[in-house]
């Protein structure tokens, strides 16, 4: 072989492994790029499942506080229900007590007095005949009019303790409804501030997410872009390589030695570079394949949307929805007639919504 051969030969050979060193790094660069898509799926959803763990225990136990708060609540209003009920019974029973008391003494009194009289008027009757008449007149007398003080003076005192047992109850009354009102309010403003607080609660998750997809897809972006302007410019200088060979390969030489040239090209099966208009094409198939790569669309989790689960991800996937974004602008009637009749008891409107506030 003549020296221009071997020069050739060996472009040819540094052409070829410049070659496969470039499908080797496109190679590399796929991979790298796949496997750090699958790791930031892998942690997207590690963080979903933990940040949904810790809300669901934050909940069971603000359920339980309830329950316990309630269940005490009702507990002392019973206890404090029977110890006024017992004292009330109480104090009815001493009443009772004392007015029997009050009532036997009464009568025995009476009953002794009336022994008295009746055993001094037996004494004396022998000898105050004449006095008889007008002493029993001013005995029933006094008897009637002492009657009638003590029949005024009972009737006075059993409504007096009437009227007293009536206030009584009646404050008693007052007291527990007061109470009981100030204990609904109690309970309602406490309620209040926690649908207040788990609301805040959740408007703040929803913006952390929101931010932290924005900065991430932003991120994405600038690295792709990065990636496309290196991958631009090694394909073009690549590109004036391979011209500056085929230039240097094809450009005007003697008749005679390109003959021979052509003979032995031909003897040892050399293969024959290609035309510019193929390696131009070649070049753009393989700018198009690196941004698609570089562009690729990354998923969101639509489980995060109340309503969605794995299942229906996936027929979303399948018809084409993978962003939020895309969710947004999605119609209740499209959404349907991708998920069938399983979609016809849930709320799709709210779906879009949810998806509009996340994409934002």
């Amino acid at each position: 072989m003549g020296r221009l051969t071997d020069a050739m030969t060996r472009l040819r050979g540094e052409v070829d492994a410049s070659h496969n060193m470039r499908v080797a790094f496109i190679d590399d660069l796929k991979a790298n790029v796949t496997e750090m898509q699958s790791g930031f799926r892998n942690n997207h959803a590690e963080m979903a499942g933990k940040m949904r763990g810790d809300l669901v225990t934050f909940v069971s136990g603000l359920e339980n506080s309830v329950a316990e708060m309630k269940t005490g609540f009702n507990k002392n209003h019973a206890e404090m229900a029977r110890n006024l009920r017992d004292a009330l019974e109480d104090f009815v029973s001493d009443l009772k007590g004392d007015v029997s008391e009050m009532k036997d003494g009464f009568n025995e009194d009476h009953a002794e007095m009336a022994r008295n009289l009746r055993d001094a008027l037996e004494d004396f009757v022998s000898n105050l005949k004449s006095d008889v008449s007008e002493m029993k007149d001013g005995f029933n007398k006094d008897h009637a009019e002492m009657a009638r003080n003590l029949r005024d003076a009972l009737e006075d005192f059993v409504s007096n303790l009437k009227s007293d047992v009536s206030e009584m109850k009646d404050g008693f009354n007052k007291d527990h409804a007061e109470m009981a009102r100030n204990l609904r309010d109690a309970l309602e403003d406490f309620v209040s501030d926690l649908k207040s607080d788990v609301s805040e609660m959740k408007d703040g998750f929803n913006e952390d997410h929101a931010e932290m997809a924005r900065n991430l897809r932003d991120a994405l972006g600038t690295f792709a872009s990065g990636l496309k302007n290196t991958v631009g410019g090694m394909r073009k200088e690549f590109a004036d390589d391979i011209a500056g060979a085929r230039q240097a390969w094809s450009g005007p030489l003697p008749a005679e030695p390109r003959v021979i040239v052509e003979t032995r090209a031909q003897a040892v099966d050399v293969e024959p570079l290609a035309t510019e208009e193929e390696a131009e094409a070649e070049a753009e198939s393989l700018e198009e394949e690196e941004t698609r790569t570089a562009e690729e669309i990354i998923p969101d989790d639509f489980t995060l949307i109340t309503g969605i689960g794995s299942v229906r991800q996936t027929q979303l996937n399948k018809a084409g929805y993978y962003t939020f974004a895309q969710l947004a602008q999605s119609t209740p009637e499209k959404l349907q007639d991708i998920l069938g009749e399983s979609a016809r008891s849930a709320i799709v409107e709210n779906w879009i919504e949810d998806a509009m506030d996340f994409a934002k």
